[in-house]
C-alpha cells in the first residue's frame, strides 16, 4: 500500500510539473514591456506582439503557433465614462474561429499515465505472483473451500493489482482533458476570436489577446472600437513592432 500511495504522489507531482504559464497572468505585465502606446480620446492603449517564449509558455504545440500567428496583447486603459467595444469583425486583419485554438490548447498526460501503468504492472508484478502463491501455499483453496472456483484471497489479490496498474492511466486522461478544458476556456476568455466582441468599461483596465495569421498581417494596423455614446465604429491604428 505505501509504494501504491508512493508512485501516485509521484504521478501527480510530475502531472504538476507539467503544467503550463497561465494567460492571466498577462494583467501583470508592466507597461514598459509594450512597444506601443496610443491615445484614442480618454482611452489608452498598450499594444505589443509576444515573443518565442511566452508563446512556449502559453500554448500547446508552442512552435507551430509561432511559426503560423502572431499574439498580440493589448492593454485597455478607460479613463472616461464611454464605454467601448473591441469587434473582432471589423478589424484590418484577419481573426481566426475560437475553434482554431484547441489545437493550441490541447495537453496530452496520457501518455504519462500509460508509462507509469507499464512502470506499476513491471514493479508490482513480482509482489503480485509471490503474493498469490503465499496465498496459495498458506490456505490451499481446493482443499478449504471446493465449491469454489476462485478463491477470495485471489480475487482480492487481482483487482489490487489491477487497480495499481490502470489508476495512472484513468488519472492521466482525466487530467489531460480537464487541463485541455480549463486552458480552453480560458483562452476564449482573453483571446479575441472571430465574431466575438470585448468590452472595456469606464474607469477600467482590461487585458486581451488577438490571434492572427502572420500571413497578410501588416504593420501598422487598426481596430475596431464601438464607442457606446456615438454608436459609431472609429478605427485605431496601431503600429505594431513586429517580431520575426
Amino acid at each position: 500500500m505505501r509504494e501504491a500511495l508512493f508512485f501516485a504522489a509521484i504521478i501527480f507531482l510530475c502531472l504538476l510539473g507539467c503544467g503550463r504559464k497561465k494567460l492571466s497572468l498577462a494583467e501583470r505585465t508592466p507597461n514598459s514591456i509594450f512597444t506601443t502606446t496610443v491615445a484614442h480620446d480618454d482611452l489608452t492603449i498598450h499594444a505589443r506582439l509576444c515573443d518565442h517564449d511566452e508563446i512556449m509558455d502559453y500554448f500547446s504545440c508552442g512552435e507551430d503557433f509561432y511559426h503560423y500567428y502572431y499574439l498580440i496583447q493589448l492593454r485597455l486603459c478607460n479613463q472616461g465614462y464611454i464605454r467601448y467595444t473591441l469587434q473582432s469583425e471589423e478589424c484590418s486583419f484577419f481573426v481566426p474561429p475560437s475553434e482554431m485554438l484547441r489545437t493550441y490548447t490541447h495537453y496530452g498526460y496520457t501518455g504519462g499515465g500509460v508509462f507509469f501503468s507499464f512502470l506499476n504492472a513491471m514493479l508490482f508484478l513480482p509482489v503480485y505472483a509471490i503474493s498469490m502463491l503465499k496465498s496459495a501455499v498458506e490456505t490451499p483453496p481446493y482443499l478449504a473451500q471446493p465449491d469454489i472456483v476462485v478463491p477470495r484471497s485471489f480475487v482480492s489479490l487481482s483487482l489490487f493489482y489491477a487497480a495499481i496498474v490502470l489508476v495512472p492511466l484513468i488519472l492521466g486522461g482525466l487530467w489531460e482533458r480537464s487541463c485541455s478544458s480549463y486552458a480552453f476556456h480560458e483562452a476564449n476568455r482573453y483571446i479575441l476570436t472571430q465574431r466575438q466582441q470585448f468590452s472595456c468599461g469606464p474607469f477600467s483596465t482590461e487585458n486581451i489577446f488577438i490571434f492572427t495569421p502572420r500571413a497578410g498581417f501588416k504593420s501598422p494596423c487598426e481596430i475596431a472600437l464601438y464607442n457606446h455614446k456615438t454608436h459609431s465604429i472609429e478605427k485605431v491604428s496601431l503600429p505594431v513592432k513586429l517580431v520575426w
